[in-house]
């Protein structure tokens, strides 16, 4: 990765925060740390950070009901976020509804080895979202300013953009 990568990591016990930073400083990232789910917001929408690990069961916001505002923030809404649950907390999510399950999910007593490989896989995922993003804003920036039309045409000869 050419920059340092922030991570911002969620949870309202100071153990379980000093344990995953402690886990994570072998990584080449930032950590950010939140309390609790206001925090969490705030630090997501100021940082947008690569990866948000975030608690489940925290007594204001729970991780939900986190998920779900920063869904709705169209600067916030990409970051993919690993939830850390206990099975007590899976029972809360079906009041949260189904549509919520994240697709990345570890569970409470941590595995530090694989929390660190799906950090990095998720990491590496957000440099390359990144580079196609800087891609399609150079590209929309070619087109504004190009004197002519321009069309991008398939193999078999079909226009398939053209602007």
């Amino acid at each position: 990765m050419n920059e340092l990568a922030e991570i911002l990591i969620a949870d309202d016990s100071k153990s379980n925060r000093l344990s995953l930073a402690a886990a994570l400083s072998d990584l080449n990232a930032d950590l950010l740390i939140a309390s609790n789910g206001l925090e969490t917001i705030r630090l997501a929408t100021v940082h947008q950070p690569a990866l948000i690990i975030l608690d489940v069961d925290m007594p204001d916001m729970d991780g939900y009901q986190v998920a779900n505002h920063l869904a709705g923030n169209g600067h916030t809404a990409n970051i993919p976020i690993i939830f850390m649950e206990t099975n007590f907390a899976r029972h809360k999510a079906t009041l949260h509804g189904n549509s919520i399950w994240p697709p990345e999910l570890i569970y409470k007593p941590i595995n530090y080895e694989q929390l660190n490989q799906r950090v990095v896989d998720l990491l590496v995922l957000a440099e390359y979202r990144n580079g196609i993003a800087t891609i399609r804003q150079f590209e929309d920036e070619v087109e504004d300013e190009a004197d002519e039309g321009i069309a991008g045409i398939d193999k078999s000869g079909r226009i398939r953009y053209c602007n």
